[in-house]
């Protein structure tokens, strides 16, 4: 059976499509697009539904011939709308989960100079030269074509709208406009500018282009959410948080609480977060102990695979309140006298299965570091009780790279500025 808020939902839907006789009615889209919805509706449902259907077009012909009053019509679409939400019977489905590749850049910083402009341009080549090329050792295989790109921040150094040109030349937006043959997802960084400045304007003029059934975006235009593998990303800015004067997130917290009510829910599949800010050395005092205490609390019901982020200008992986945290490798100005000048790189990331391997990718064409973290799928219906999985807060983690453990929030910190360590709050 389905859950009350389910069915309160679907009772709202329900009404809002008998009100309105240009859309059709809930029950037919569900049917015809269930594959993403993972919703599983037996025969003798789908009947129903379609003869729901067939009433509501002769409703729509008796009221074109008599015309009801307003209290009349509302209470037809109430009787209409408590009699079929009465009748759903929903039950959840497993999930599509397929094996899938992602790419995660970030700290791009276009318009630092014209080296480093030429170095972060070489990161695109590397990308697309990259599918069909072995994994590394431990993992086997090849690298398969990646679903897209997510850029975590820091797209330019100053803000100018000429650094952001540059940006889109290098990597387009839909895979065939710019250099970059995948899709990609950005956000801004503290380097980014504020909020009517060139780098947040054109996310909200392509996040408008990118909304529809498979892309979430916020009423600001400024954060998205999607599902690769059946695995839910949600792409929040800069950081989680309402609102504060410098670096301001906008809502960005507020949009992630009711995206995973409504796309998440209680399924218990797995979730991506996505942000500029981290938790580690380099993050601390750019976002409030407030913003990490309420960010932890919103998290805590779900079931978080991992979170990302820009910023901290190295490779980093380490735990926060049990969750794998990962870092990037970044724009980084070389030794004096030593080549190249500039180095930078990304992440290349394989779903496989119940695990994840996060692999970094330097721009010289070699790997670095490798990562391993068990994802934890809902069980499925009808499985064994050894096949599935038990539930778990934390998770595990295998040992081709440790992950270190940084202080849960709240935090402290010490007066020599950013750049300093987390100290625990008894």
């Amino acid at each position: 059976m389905c859950s009350l808020s389910d069915l309160f939902r679907w009772y709202l839907e329900v009404l809002g499509r008998l009100a309105d006789r240009r859309q059709p009615v809930p029950w037919v889209r569900k049917v015809r697009h269930c594959g993403d919805v993972q919703r599983r509706v037996g025969l003798g449902r789908r009947l129903c539904w379609n003869a729901a259907a067939g009433l509501q077009r002769i409703r729509r012909w008796a009221r074109a011939r008599r015309p009801c009053c307003p209290p009349v019509r509302r209470w037809c679409r109430i009787s209409c709308g408590l009699a079929f939400a009465g009748m759903l019977e929903i039950v959840p489905g497993p999930y599509a989960r397929e094996d899938f590749t992602f790419f995660v850049v970030a700290d791009t910083h276009y318009g630092t100079d014209p080296v480093a402009d030429a170095t972060t341009s070489r990161l695109v080549d590397q990308m697309n030269g990259l599918p069909g090329t072995p994994w590394p050792a431990p993992l086997g295989g090849h690298v398969d074509p990646p679903r897209g790109v997510v850029h975590l921040g820091d797209i330019t150094n100053d803000g100018r709208a000429e650094s952001l040109r540059t940006y889109w030349a290098d990597y387009g937006w839909t895979g065939q406009d710019g250099r970059l043959r995948f899709p990609v997802f950005e956000m801004w960084g503290n380097h980014d500018g504020g909020p009517r400045q060139p780098v947040q304007l054109a996310i909200i003029e392509r996040n408008r282009r990118r909304e529809s059934a498979a892309v979430h975006v916020s009423s600001n235009g400024l954060f998205c959410s999607w599902d690769w593998g059946g695995i839910h990303f949600v792409a929040l800015g800069i950081f989680p948080g309402t609102s504060q004067k410098t670096y301001d997130p906008q809502g960005s917290l507020p949009f992630l609480v009711a995206d995973l009510a409504r796309h998440v829910g209680s399924s218990d599949r797995p979730v991506i977060l996505l942000h500029h800010f981290g938790f580690d050395r380099h993050s601390v005092g750019w976002w409030s102990n407030e913003f990490w205490v309420a960010y932890r609390d919103a998290i805590r019901p779900y079931n978080v695979a991992a979170i990302f982020h820009g910023h901290s200008h190295e490779t980093l992986g380490y735990e926060w309140e049990g969750i794998p945290v990962f870092s990037p490798p970044h724009l980084r100005r070389s030794r004096p006298g030593t080549e190249p000048p500039f180095t930078h790189g990304f992440f290349a990331v394989r779903v496989e299965g119940g695990e994840m391997f996060v692999v970094e990718r330097r721009v010289d064409g070699t790997w670095g570091r490798t990562f391993r973290v068990k994802i934890r799928w809902p069980a499925e219906e009808g499985a064994p009780p050894s096949a599935k999985q038990a539930p778990s807060s934390s998770h595990r983690l295998l040992p081709i790279q440790n992950l270190a453990p940084v202080a849960s929030v709240p935090v402290g910190v010490s007066n020599y500025a950013r750049r300093c360590a987390v100290v625990a709050i008894p």
